[in-house]
Parts: structure tokens; C-alpha cells; sequence
């Protein structure tokens, strides 16, 4: 009788180990298995919606995802620049990639004629930054390039993470320009030194607000700039094979069923 009731206690306590065991097993494989799935791809289209008479920048409402005709991308220190970098993208095939090298960068975006801003409400973008506590301000720029109007501090606006696009729509008169005549935008590094690659995309004038989508657009996995970020994404279980987890998993179970 003594045998009988120390064989089931011990079938008891085995099986107690081993559901233990289970569930720790499955508590460790939880972040692998998120991390998969944040990085399946969107098939949605983040760019903004238009109307007729809108008019874009940069991004998929001109021809080549690229820069509107007449329009010129020019960093004020000679800092790193690339107009069609398809690492990242919000909307369409590339995005716009900054990497300021020194404090008070400008990145500008510039066209050699007056653009009237009186038709338009809202002005729109997308970024994305790498480092945690990147920002930069936005304003509009006069017929020499310089800063008119008040500056938007775009972290204040919105909280930043990086690996994380940030929808803007960004009521025009909130820059406070003092007129309707503009010759472009500029985004200018907030922090007073060199900051890791930023990403803008989907840069547009538009009379309404646009609905803003819910869905975050594919992040694609890259190497930080030389300027010192980290990477954008980085996976908990770094080239790691899910069988790892799933085979042991399976005879664990197994072991549970048949004990």
C-alpha cells in the first residue's frame, strides 16, 4: 500500500515538473514567435489620401515615388543624403534619408519659384527615426533658405520610437509663415549634435486632413548610419530557427501525455 501511494506521488510531482517545465518552455518562445510576426509583410498603402488640387513633394503622388519636378534636396552642412533609399519607406518603393553629421543640421526641400501656401490646410509627412531621443523641428523657408515662421518641434507633437513611422498632419497655419508665398520646407536636428540615419517619406500639401491609417507599414531590418544608432529592428532570438523551439516543445508534451 506504502509502494502504491509513493508510485502516485511521484507520478504526481512528474507531471507537475514537467507542466512546469512546459510553461516556462512557452514563456521563452513568446518573444521569437512575436517578433515573427511583427515582421510579416503589410500589403496596405500608407500614402495619404488626395484630391484633386493637392499637391506632393515627395512620395508616391509623383512620377517614380521621387521628388516633385522643379523641387531640389539640399543638407546645409553637406551632411548624408539619399532621395531614393528603399531600406525604409512608408508608402511605395523609398523613402528620403538623412544622417546629420553635425548640430542644427538642415535638411531642406526647395523649389526656385514661389509656392503659395493660402490653398492648402494641412502639410503632411512620414518619419521615422533610430535612436531613441532623435528630434527635429519643421518650418518654412524664405526665397534665400532661411527659417520663417515658427518652428514645429516634431517630438513634441508626437512621441518618436524608433523603427516606428510617425504620420504627420500638420495644420499649416500652426508654422505661422506671415505669408502665403514660401519657396520650401526644412527639417533642422533639435539636439545640437550628430544624430544616426532619420527617414522621411510621403511629404504633401493637402486642403483637408488626411484619414490617417492604422496599420504600421513594413520596417525593414537595417545596420545603423556610421554616425552611431543601433539598428532600427533587432529580433530577440537573432538567426534563430523556430524548429529549436518546436521539437523540444512537441516531446515535452509528449512526455506529459504518455508519463
Amino acid at each position: 500500500m506504502d509502494n502504491y501511494f509513493l508510485r502516485e506521488f511521484k507520478k504526481v510531482n512528474k507531471k507537475r515538473t514537467l507542466s512546469l517545465l512546459g510553461f516556462a518552455l512557452v514563456l521563452a518562445i513568446s518573444p521569437f514567435m512575436i517578433s515573427q510576426s511583427d515582421n510579416l509583410q503589410d500589403t496596405h498603402n500608407h500614402a495619404f489620401a488626395q484630391t484633386s488640387g493637392d499637391f506632393t513633394i515627395y512620395g508616391t503622388g509623383n512620377a517614380g515615388d521621387n521628388v516633385s519636378s522643379g523641387w531640389t534636396l539640399k543638407s546645409i552642412f553637406n551632411s548624408s543624403t539619399n532621395l531614393r533609399d528603399a531600406a525604409q519607406k512608408y508608402a511605395g518603393t523609398n523613402s528620403i534619408s538623412w544622417t546629420a553629421l553635425t548640430g542644427f543640421d538642415e535638411l531642406v526641400l526647395r523649389t526656385p519659384t514661389a509656392f503659395d501656401i493660402s490653398k492648402y490646410q494641412y502639410l503632411n509627412f512620414a518619419l521615422m527615426i533610430n535612436t531613441i531621443g532623435q528630434n527635429y523641428t519643421l518650418a518654412f523657408v524664405d526665397a534665400g533658405g532661411k527659417t520663417i515662421g515658427t518652428p514645429a518641434n516634431l517630438a513634441q507633437l508626437q512621441a518618436l520610437a524608433p523603427g516606428k513611422w510617425a504620420a504627420y498632419a500638420l495644420p499649416v497655419a500652426q508654422l505661422n509663415a506671415g505669408t502665403t508665398q514660401v519657396y520650401g520646407i526644412r527639417f533642422k536636428e533639435a539636439n545640437g549634435g550628430a544624430q544616426p540615419i532619420v527617414y522621411f517619406d510621403e511629404i504633401s500639401f493637402t486642403a483637408n486632413q488626411p484619414a490617417s491609417s492604422s496599420a504600421q507599414p513594413t520596417v525593414a531590418k537595417t545596420q545603423a548610419s556610421a554616425a552611431g544608432g543601433s539598428p532600427v529592428q533587432k529580433d530577440y532570438y537573432p538567426q534563430t530557427d523556430l524548429l529549436i523551439f518546436v521539437i523540444p516543445l512537441g516531446i515535452l508534451f509528449l512526455a506529459i501525455f504518455f508519463a
